[in-house]
């Protein structure tokens, strides 16, 4: 019997829900110490080069413990399993799941009926709604532009959300590929989910994800919605290039106006973006023009992209920019990000005496209600994930961490 589980995660955490459950369903606790796990379940995106380069150090590793502990067993798959035949080049391991069937393919190998356990999974705020979609955006690998769309039925969002509320939590994350595609597969959209959660539940704070800015601008009445509903406090948009060529050259079909007039929309709430770099089409003029769009218009909470020009993508096959011209542009987005960060941060720092609502993300740290911002506190301090508190911003910790590029700064609970 399986006692304990490490699940490494190299991508997103498209995972993570499915994961939860086979803990659920083996009875086993989750460990971080992959050299004395029972069982080890890795998990590989398949979205960039980078991701598969790595794949072999990872393998490397898995493979001696294997040697050493032959009884551990170790599982591996995710998006890149469509890409790579784990079994045959990896023949170690002891078995191999697809994306988002991490559940079912295991239940072949650890013999357990995968239809034994679907109760929601909410030791944590966020609620998975959605997955798959149905666009065919230029910079999307190939695999992942047939992915099918399948949305999770609205009685079940409104019970997972219910079950996350009655653990203590105040803000849910809802999770999905292409959260405006919401439903389609089913007969109703996102927003007669938001409708049923206002009138359904108790719900005080939304943080809605991957909103596709092409269909967005085609929904008027859910871009009101989300704009009006104090309870949706974040939105997290898929801009992807604020310069025209390049979005035409992207598959995208909303004008930069557009894109603008619906983040003035959304200015009241925490908004959250995305920014390619080195898409085929992008110029020094055009580039330049985007970067003092995004300062004029306050989108300082961006993480950036660089284009991978891989085969699978569609923009593999348009001419590239020269790799040197990419980097010194990626560091000039880079040090205006930075710029405008330490400008919010000052502005808050300036104003800390009323105080922030934050809320618990871990250990020491909060997230501001309001604010795409971390605050590190006194790390010997015991928080309650999901609760508000009160803190006092006191300075700036760092700006940037790793490619996530969160604004962390200082405080103190008041």
């Amino acid at each position: 019997m399986l006692k304990t589980i490490c699940f490494s995660n190299t991508g997103c955490s498209a995972e993570d829900e499915d994961f939860l459950r086979l803990m659920r369903i083996l009875g086993a606790e989750r460990t971080q110490n992959i050299f004395e796990a029972d069982c080890i379940v890795q998990h590989f995106c398949g979205m960039s080069t980078e991701n598969y380069e790595v794949i072999p150090k990872c393998m490397f590793v898995l493979e001696k413990i294997k040697e050493e502990r032959p009884e551990v067993k170790i599982f591996v798959g995710g998006c890149a399993s469509e890409v790579l035949n784990f079994q045959k080049r990896y023949p170690f391991v002891d078995g191999v799941f697809a994306r988002r069937h991490m559940i079912e393919d295991l239940s072949q190998y650890l013999g357990f009926d995968p239809e034994c356990d679907k109760e929601p999974i909410c030791n944590h705020n966020a609620v998975r709604i959605q997955s798959g979609c149905l666009r065919q955006c230029g910079f999307c690998k190939k695999h992942y532009m047939s992915m099918p769309l399948i949305s999770k039925p609205l009685e079940q969002v409104i019970k997972d959300v219910k079950e996350v509320l009655k653990n203590g939590h105040s803000e849910v994350i809802l999770l999905a590929e292409n959260s405006t595609e919401y439903g389609i597969d089913l007969g109703y959209r996102l927003i007669d989910l938001l409708k049923e959660l206002e009138n359904k539940t108790q719900i005080e704070r939304i943080c809605l994800t991957a909103l596709c800015i092409d269909e967005l601008v085609l929904m008027p009445e859910l871009v009101d919605y989300i704009a009006d509903h104090k309870e949706i406090v974040s939105v997290q948009i898929e801009i992807q290039s604020l310069i025209p060529l390049v979005r035409k050259n992207m598959r995208l079909t909303s004008t930069r106006e557009e894109v603008l007039k619906i983040c003035k929309r959304f200015s009241k709430k925490r908004i959250t973006t995305n920014i390619m770099v080195g898409y085929p089409g992008e110029n020094k003029v055009d580039f330049d023009e985007q970067l003092d769009l995004i300062k004029e218009n306050g989108l300082y909470y961006i993480q950036v992209n660089e284009f991978d020009a891989t085969p699978g993508t569609p923009g593999y096959e348009m001419e590239q920019i020269n790799p040197s011209i990419v980097q010194k542009r990626l560091l000039k987005m880079m040090n205006l990000l930075t710029l405008l960060k330490r400008e919010k941060a000052n502005g808050m720092i300036n104003s800390a005496q009323k105080g922030y609502t934050g809320v618990a993300m871990g250990k020491g740290t909060l997230l501001l209600n309001g604010e795409s911002i971390l605050v590190s506190v006194n790390e010997d301090i015991e928080l309650t994930y999901g609760k508000e508190y009160m803190v006092k911003v006191t300075g700036v910790d760092q700006l940037f961490t790793g490619k996530e590029q969160n604004m962390r700064l200082k405080g103190v609970l008041l």
